[in-house]
């Protein structure tokens, strides 16, 4: 008798997930509104945070590409450049800096036009390639410094080393006392930091003399190289200017050329060679057109016709229309004046992208979100979960009852807290998916605006797809995070205290 009534209790059970998930489903379903707000908070952080890094994906990829393509143009005033021309101590620099950065490119056609020209210059300078590319190296740390000393507003590079600037500061940084002071003056101004790590900075003191002397080694050896190159390669364009030999050069005398550049020690490939050729001759030919169209019988005739005298440059891409052709005296056929003002605005098309590629980066490569974009990115999260726990906070006080009854009927505390974690992370996946694709029809409407069909030449599929999986799972994870105190707040609710309240 006594056992019959003594109270049995129970282990406390689990629902299994699915039913977990289906509860979930239902409360959300019921509570619609406040879930829709809570769904809304989501969606806008992630809309924000995949417009910018979708954002920065485009002009990551279209900085590029538009890079590329303008160095490709520029290939004839570099090769004529390199094997004609005797840049200073810091021109070298500024090169060798440029090529270091092309030789870390991600870009593996970067990478490659970097490789080759390290061969031009090994070749033609006579140094050993492992060598080289220490000074390679040096170049892009000098640099760095030197700019870092450049953009230093007066009192502070006062304060930190006189007067002196430009190489020799850094000549002056070699002494190790000297540069100890230099520290630690440097240390007490707070914001201003070095462009590279202190011991990195230190190293490259103490070898900076050895490094302006290899420097200097690769200089004279350069030298004498164009001087020896000087005499032959006049000689092959047969008393005319290399440029105006190479523009009107075929195959045959292309071969020869590459032959006699290869014998001075610049390598150069057939098909960079051709490349030379082709914007030597373009150059030639568009030259040759803006003269013909600033003659005074052609501005006249100009104006007959069209009623105004633009500038020469909007009248070249005016060129394919039929009424330039007797302006021209027939001159050239329409085939090929259409060809001219395609190449022309072509050509003005990469300078307009040139520049507002430089206006968005400030003249860097994207590498990755800025300082301010990750305080924005940060204090627009910070801002949804003080929105989503303080809904959530709302939630559970208008579920007291349903909680307790939960409770009085077996729920653990784990499971409350698992269940309102899991409405949670619903939440954040739905707003996740919803704010990814919203953020990137947003970021390519916008883009599509910016670039044109530049866009989708170098469109960044990869990078998309890994920025989108990215803000989804963000999407879920401030939910979650955010949810942690009002979830753990409602398991920890006593069953009788919450059956007391109205």
């Amino acid at each position: 008798m006594e056992h019959e009534n003594l109270i049995q209790i129970r282990p406390q059970k689990n629902l299994p997930p699915r039913l977990t998930f289906m509860l979930v489903l239902r409360g959300i379903r019921y509570r619609l509104l406040r879930s829709s707000m809570t769904l809304a908070v989501i969606t806008l952080a992630v809309v924000f945070f995949m417009s910018m890094l979708a954002g920065n994906a485009f002009l990551a990829t279209v900085g590029n590409g538009v890079r590329k393509e303008i160095a490709r143009e520029r290939t004839a005033a570099r090769l004529l450049t390199l094997v004609t021309a005797k840049p200073t101590s810091l021109g070298h620099t500024a090169s060798l800096a440029l090529l270091h950065h092309a030789l870390a490119s991600r870009d593996a056609a970067e990478r490659a036009q970097a490789q080759a020209e390290l061969a031009l210059y090994v070749g033609a300078s006579g140094m050993d390639a492992i060598e080289f590319r220490g000074l390679v190296d040096g170049a892009q740390r000098e640099k760095l410094l030197l700019d870092f000393f450049a953009e230093l507003d007066f009192a502070r590079r006062k304060a930190l080393l006189g007067r002196v600037e430009g190489r020799d500061a850094l000549l002056l940084l070699t002494d190790e006392a000297v540069r100890g002071k230099f520290l630690h003056a440097l240390a007490g101004m707070g914001t201003v930091r070095l462009p590279m790590h202190r011991d990195e900075f230190a190293a490259f003191e103490a070898g900076y003399a050895a490094y302006l002397e290899r420097q200097a080694r690769f200089m004279n050896a350069w030298n004498q190289t164009i001087d020896r190159a000087a005499p032959i390669l006049a000689g092959l364009a047969g008393g005319a200017s290399i440029d105006e030999a190479l523009s009107v050069a075929d195959p045959g005398a292309q071969a020869r050329w590459k032959s006699a550049l290869e014998a001075c020690g610049f390598a150069v490939s057939a098909a960079e060679l051709a490349r030379v050729c082709d914007q030597l001759a373009w150059a030639k030919e568009r030259e040759a057109v803006q003269r013909a169209l600033s003659q005074p019988d052609k501005r006249k005739k100009w104006r007959q016709i069209f009623f105004e005298d633009p500038p020469n440059l909007q009248k070249m891409a005016m060129l394919g229309h039929p009424r330039v052709g007797p302006i021209l005296g027939g001159r050239y056929s329409q085939a090929q004046r259409e060809r001219i003002a395609a190449r022309f605005r072509a050509e003005t098309r990469l300078g307009e992208l040139e520049k507002k590629v430089d206006e968005r980066s400030g003249g860097e490569r994207v590498e990755g979100l800025s300082s301010r974009q990750v305080f924005l990115i940060v204090i627009s999260f910070l801002v949804c979960m003080v929105g989503i726990a303080n809904a959530m906070l709302i939630a559970i006080t208008e579920r007291y009852k349903e909680i307790a009854t939960m409770k009085c009927l077996g729920a653990t505390d784990s499971f409350i807290l698992n269940m309102f974690t899991m409405e949670a992370a619903f939440q954040g996946a739905a707003g996740g998916l919803l704010g990814t694709l919203l953020g990137f029809l947003v970021e390519l409407a916008r883009g599509s605006l910016s670039w044109g069909s530049t866009l989708y030449r170098y469109f960044p599929a990869a990078d998309l797809g890994q920025v989108a999986l990215l803000s989804f799972a963000v999407g879920i994870g401030i939910a979650v995070v955010a949810a942690i105190y009002p979830s753990w707040a409602a398991s920890r609710m006593l069953p009788m205290e919450a059956m007391r309240v109205d």
